[in-house]
């Protein structure tokens, strides 16, 4: 999803470095935070990794990645009406 939506033809290399195992498949569970707290998502999966592609573009081209969180942070708050 991540080489998808940075674009220009990048693809990820599944590659052994021979460091500890850790699982093939993650999964977070928000069930406790949504029972719990009353707490849901306010991005899907696909606006977070757009979102960090960003940041990830600024950063490479040793842009201004402050500027960039506060610019994504204030499109947050005025699409989400916090």
């Amino acid at each position: 999803m991540f080489c998808g939506s940075f674009g220009n033809g990048l693809t990820s290399v599944n590659k052994s470095d021979n460091g500890p195992h850790e699982a093939k498949f993650l999964k977070l569970d928000i069930t406790k935070a949504k029972k719990g707290l009353g707490w849901k998502p306010r991005l899907n999966v696909k606006k977070a990794v757009e979102l960090t592609v960003g940041w990830s573009k600024e950063y490479l081209i040793g842009g201004d990645i402050v500027n960039c969180m506060d610019r994504q942070i204030k499109e947050y708050f005025k699409d989400n009406r916090c």
